[in-house]
């Protein structure tokens, strides 16, 4: 595979922002073979993803679903372990499932529940969160969308040679 960061010399906080995510999807990997909670890893591939797709624009364009995904982790909506709230209430708001699968997979929309009135989420991202990841795995989900954007940076920050000029 060659190298796509080496086109991205113009954008170096760019190239540091996908070194630092793929370090982050590398822990994401290490802790979903482990079985261990991935809450943490999975939130900081997204906060970097989100990074990466909103550098010198003026809209992000990371993808709509793991938009939403984002959006509902900064406020403390989405978690992938049972969190103990207080006194006899837990929290099961989980993100993705261990139970009928091998590695994590996004829970289905209709599985997430949202406790309080304030929480209710914009129904063009929870339909393209989904469509999207709703079933699939995790970190393939997200290596998928952190190529994805890799590869529009490249397109992005890439001269263009006119190729009829040089013959």
């Amino acid at each position: 595979m060659v190298d796509a960061t080496r086109n991205l010399a113009v954008a170096p906080l760019l190239v540091r922002l996908f070194e630092s995510c793929h370090h982050a999807l590398g822990r994401l990997a290490e802790q979903t073979r482990t079985m261990h909670d991935t809450f943490a890893e999975t939130g900081e591939v997204l906060f970097w993803l989100y990074a990466i797709s909103n550098y010198r624009r003026v809209k992000p364009t990371l993808s709509p679903g793991l938009r939403w995904a984002r959006d509902r982790y900064a406020h403390g909506q989405l978690f992938t372990e049972p969190h103990k709230m207080s006194g006899d209430q837990y929290d099961t708001d989980f993100v993705w499932d261990r139970s009928s699968y091998a590695a994590p997979h996004w829970k289905h929309a209709l599985e997430i529940h949202f406790d309080n009135a304030s929480a209710r989420p914009n129904k063009s991202g929870l339909r393209a969160y989904q469509d999207e990841l709703a079933g699939r795995p995790v970190l393939v989900t997200l290596q998928a969308e952190a190529d994805r954007l890799l590869m529009e940076a490249v397109r992005r920050f890439t001269p263009r040679t006119d190729w009829r000029k040089s013959t």
